[in-house]
């Protein structure tokens, strides 16, 4: 593009030296310039502003930038904490999870006064399944009683692998028909269900259970919270040397 000379004239009104602009020549297009640049103390302004723009915008993809790495360490931290609370094999709570939280549950019903229930449950003749069919199948077994387990709980409920083939849910708020009602479904639901083996035989398995339950009455007396666990153990060891495959209350007065 040319420049004509009249064009040439104009722009050199603008002094370059002193930042100055002639007021009787300046051309409509460097009415912006002329009224900035007049004044050395205007044009410092500008560049305050230019760097002040410059600096939000930093600020800003700096935020960004933080924003989306705090999002990260979170999820992570979540699943690390998922991991750390999850038994690898049933996807239930672990033991570790499960005493954290046992605490707070039996605090809670004495503090509202509710009744509080356990069940634990062990796989009958688990060591002869795994000797005759292998330890890949009883680990299949295990994982499908765990989901039927986990199919009949609540979300209130806590469900967890207590140890090889022992699992135990803590069902707050629920007396003692109602945790023997769920025992008995989750009993029969067990003995209904097959697992095909490597050479086409169908496996069935069942379960022994152990319920026991205190009242709000109850809760407030007791000295240890692992008591209802221990009733429950003492139920399960009853429904094994009664026959297996059977649900047994604990009945003692507390």
């Amino acid at each position: 593009m040319n420049i004509n000379y009249e064009t040439r004239r104009q722009i050199s009104y603008f002094d370059r030296q002193s930042w100055q602009v002639e007021p009787q020549d300046t051309m409509i297009g460097f009415d912006a310039a002329a009224i900035l640049f007049s004044d050395p103390n205007q044009r410092d302004y500008v560049w305050i502003l230019v760097s002040l723009a410059v600096i939000l915008l930093v600020l800003g993809g700096l935020y960004y930038f933080i924003a989306r790495l705090t999002r990260k360490v979170a999820a992570a931290q979540e699943k690390l904490v998922k991991m750390a609370s999850v038994d690898d094999l049933t996807r239930l709570h672990n033991r570790r999870f499960f005493f954290e939280q046992f605490g707070q549950e039996v605090e809670r019903a004495k503090r509202y006064r509710r009744s509080l229930s356990c069940i634990m449950l062990d796989i009958d003749h688990f060591k002869a399944i795994n000797d005759t069919y292998g330890h890949l199948l009883g680990d299949q077994l295990l994982i499908d009683i765990a989901q039927i387990l986990h199919d009949n709980c609540r979300l209130s409920d806590l469900a967890a692998r207590y140890g090889g083939d022992e699992l135990i849910v803590l069902l707050p708020e629920t007396e003692a028909a109602g945790a023997i009602a769920i025992a008995e479904r989750i009993r029969k639901l067990v003995a209904q269900h097959q697992i095909v083996g490597e050479k086409g035989e169908v496996i069935r398995a069942t379960v022994s259970i152990g319920v026991a339950s205190l009242g709000a009455g109850q809760l407030q007396d007791i000295d240890h919270y692992d008591r209802i666990i221990r009733y429950a153990d003492d139920a399960l060891y009853r429904a094994k040397t009664g026959g297996r495959n059977r649900t047994e209350h604990y009945q003692q007065t507390v």
